[in-house]
């Protein structure tokens, strides 16, 4: 191999931007991110408050519940209803399967013996290559 005219240089740990330092926020960076999120925390906080207060919270917990019950529910006999389907047709399949292997058990000592093919001379390759030509009729000599 002929070396190449530029040198390969491995790049340092520091080189690579895998490995570069971020760069820190400054101090007002922070303390105003730190504030916006005090201020979503109570404001969420303020108004989960005024919908307890309009609405009867604990009714509406317990109704959402009641209905994610009775979907869970319906779900899960779904599937059940769905895995017992699948059962009864591997059952019938299986039942199909063993009627056919009887079936060909049954029938195999009443069917005749194949005949065995007699072991002879195999034609070399020459003969085989001959037999597919079409042989031309020899001219005759005046």
């Amino acid at each position: 191999m002929k070396p190449s005219s530029t040198p390969s240089r491995q790049p340092r740990r520091s080189d690579r931007p895998v490995f570069s330092r971020q760069k820190r926020r400054k101090g007002w960076q922070e303390a105003l991110a730190g504030l916006a999120c005090l201020g979503l925390g109570f404001g969420l906080l303020a108004g989960l408050q005024q919908l307890m207060a309009r609405l009867d919270a604990v009714l509406l917990l317990s109704e959402s519940l009641n209905h994610l019950l009775v979907g869970l529910t319906k779900l899960s006999l779904g599937l059940g209803q769905l895995l017992a389907g699948l059962l009864v047709l591997l059952t019938i399949a299986a039942a199909l399967l063993l009627l056919l292997a009887g079936m060909i058990r049954l029938l195999r000592p009443l069917m005749p013996a194949r005949m065995a093919p007699t072991p002879g001379p195999t034609p070399s390759k020459a003969s085989q290559r001959d037999q597919g030509r079409r042989k031309r009729p020899r001219r005759q000599r005046s």
